[in-house]
C-alpha cells in the first residue's frame, strides 16, 4: 500500500514574520503598557532598574502593524544599505569566476600526504571568508568541486560537504567581525562597532579549531575504512565544472583574490583603529567594490549595471530584516516592551549572570528556526535582549555573543536553513545522512558554547 506524503510544509520565512508582527499586535491589547526610564551611562542608554511603572493601555490598530513594515525598512536603513552595498562590492570579486579557478589550481595535486594540509587549507578560506565577510551563499558554487576532490583522496562525499558546510557555519556563527550579526547587533546595543574583539576572536579560532578536527577525524575514519561513510551507496557526483574552472588562474585572478581578502582585513582595521559608523563602512565597501571592477576589466557602465545585478540577491534578507525590525516597533507602539523585559527580568534577576548567558544562547538557537537570518534575528531580538542584559547581570557584549552562538551553529541542523539544505542538495546527499554527521558535532558546539559564555560572565566580558 502506498504511503500517503506528508502535505506539511515550513512556511515562507516572510509569513512567519507576518504572523509574529500580527501575534505582537494583539499582545498589545492583552498585555499593560509600562516603562521603564532610560538614563545614559558611558553613551550608551539604559535602563533604570527601579524605574518601571505601568501606564495607560496603547493597543496598536491592525493600519499601524501594516505601517510598522516600511518603518522597519527606515528604522534598519543604514544596516540595510551597507548589505547591498557589501554583496555588490564582494560580487566584483566573486563574479568573474576568479576564486573558482584559484581554488581549483590549488586543489590539483593534493594528494600522499599532502591531504590534511589541503583539506585544513581549504577549510581555512571558507572559515575565514564566513567570518570576516559573512559569506554564506557564494560557498555553495564550490560544492561540486570540493566533493570531486574529496573522492579522488579516497574520501567521501559527506567528507567534501562537512569542508564547507562545517567550515561556513562555525565561521558565520562565531565571526568575529561577522557584517551580518556582529555589526547589526553591536549597532542596536549601541556598543562600538567591532568592540570586544579579543575576545570573539579567541571564540572563532577556538571552536573553528574543533570544527576542523571532527571533520578530518571522520575524513581519516573513512579513508581507512570506507564502510563507515555516511554517504556509502549514493551515486557519486558526475565532476561539475565549468570551463573557466578548468583554465589555470591567471594573474588578474590571483589579484583578485587578493584584494578580496585584503578589502576585508582593511575594512575591519579601518573600522576599529578610527571607530567608523555604517556609513563609513559601507563608503569603504564602496571604494574597494569599484576596485574591484577596474581590476576585473569592467567599464563604468558595466560596474554600474553589476551593482544593481549584485544587488538583487540580497533582497530576501532586507525584507526580513524590514519584516523582522517591524515587531519590536509594534511592541513600543503599544508600549509593551518594557513589560516584556520587566517580567522577564522577574524571572531571571535572581539567578547567576552565566545561567542567564546560556539560557539567551539557547533561546536563540530555537528563534532561529523560526527567523533563519542573522541580522534579521537581531533586528526583532536585540532591542529586547540588550535592556533585559542590563537588568539580569549580563553584559551586552556577553549578550551579542548568545545571540551570535545562537543564530550561528544552529544553521548546521535546521532545516529552515535554506542554504545549507542548497550545500546537501549541491553534494547530491539527503538532510537525514547529513544530520548524522553533522548532528554530534552541533551538541558539542551547544557544550563548548555555553562554557565560553560562562567564561565570558567570569571575567566581565
Amino acid at each position: 500500500m502506498e504511503q500517503k506524503k506528508s502535505r506539511f510544509k515550513i512556511p515562507h520565512v516572510y509569513i512567519i514574520l507576518v504572523l509574529i508582527i500580527i501575534f505582537a499586535g494583539v499582545l498589545t491589547y492583552i498585555v499593560p503598557a509600562g516603562e521603564y526610564t532610560r538614563v545614559e551611562v558611558n553613551g550608551m542608554n539604559v535602563v533604570d532598574p527601579a524605574s518601571f511603572h505601568y501606564i495607560d493601555q496603547n493597543p496598536v490598530s491592525w493600519f499601524e502593524m501594516i505601517t510598522a513594515i516600511p518603518e522597519g525598512f527606515l528604522a534598519g536603513a543604514s544596516i540595510i544599505v551597507l548589505m547591498f552595498v557589501s554583496v555588490g562590492s564582494i560580487g566584483f570579486y566573486t563574479s568573474t569566476g576568479a576564486l573558482e579557478r584559484v581554488l581549483s589550481s590549488v586543489t590539483k595535486g593534493g594528494g600522499g600526504g599532502s591531504r590534511i594540509a589541503l583539506m585544513i587549507g581549504i577549510m581555512l578560506f571558507f572559515f575565514l571568508n564566513a567570518g570576516l565577510t559573512g559569506a554564506m551563499n557564494t560557498p555553495v558554487v564550490y560544492v561540486p568541486l570540493i566533493v570531486s576532490l574529496c573522492l579522488a583522496l579516497g574520501y567521501d562525499a559527506m567528507t567534501g560537504l562537512g569542508m564547507i558546510a562545517v567550515s561556513v557555519m562555525i565561521g558565520f556563527g562565531s565571526g568575529p567581525t561577522n557584517p551580518n550579526t556582529v555589526v547589526v547587533a553591536q549597532e542596536i546595543a549601541e556598543l562600538p562597532i567591532y568592540s570586544g574583539l579579543g575576545f570573539r576572536t579567541f571564540c572563532y579560532l577556538f571552536l573553528g579549531a574543533v570544527g576542523f578536527a571532527y571533520v578530518i577525524r571522520y575524513a581519516e575514519r573513512v579513508r581507512k575504512d570506507p564502510s563507515r561513510s555516511l554517504s556509502s551507496g549514493v551515486a557519486a557526483l558526475e565532476p561539475v565544472q565549468r570551463e573557466e574552472e578548468m583554465q589555470p588562474a591567471t594573474f588578474r585572478d590571483k589579484l583578485l583574490v587578493f584584494m578580496l581578502l585584503f578589502s576585508t582585513i582593511a575594512i575591519a582595521l579601518l573600522t576599529i583603529w578610527l571607530q567608523l559608523g555604517l556609513n563609513e563602512m559601507t563608503a569603504l565597501y564602496l571604494i574597494f567594490g569599484v576596485i574591484g571592477g577596474v581590476i576585473a576589466g569592467f567599464n563604468a557602465e558595466e560596474i554600474a549595471d553589476k551593482f544593481t545585478e549584485f544587488g538583487k540577491t540580497i533582497f530576501l534578507a532586507v525584507m526580513v530584516i524590514a519584516l523582522a525590525r517591524a515587531i519590536p516597533i509594534v511592541l513600543e507602539k503599544g508600549q509593551i516592551i518594557d513589560t516584556i523585559i520587566y517580567a522577564l527580568a522577574q524571572i531571571l534577576q535572581n539567578l547567576p549572570a552565566s545561567v542567564n548567558a546560556i539560557g539567551m544562547f539557547i533561546a536563540q538557537t530555537f528563534i532561529n528556526f523560526f527567523i533563519n537570518s542573522g541580522s534579521g534575528q537581531a533586528m526583532a531580538m536585540m532591542p529586547i535582549m540588550s535592556p533585559l542584559s542590563d537588568l539580569i547581570g549580563v553584559s551586552r557584549q556577553t549578550a551579542i555573543l548568545a545571540f551570535q552562538f545562537g543564530d550561528g551553529f544552529s544553521n548546521l541542523v535546521w532545516p529552515t536553513s535554506a542554504i545549507v539544505m542548497a550545500y546537501i542538495s549541491a553534494a547530491n546527499l539527503d538532510f537525514g545522512r547529513y544530520l548524522k554527521f553533522v548532528l554530534p558535532l552541533f551538541l558539542l558546539l551547544v557544550v563548548l558554547s555555553s562554557a565560553l559564555l560562562f567564561a565570558a560572565t567570569v571575567i566581565g566580558y
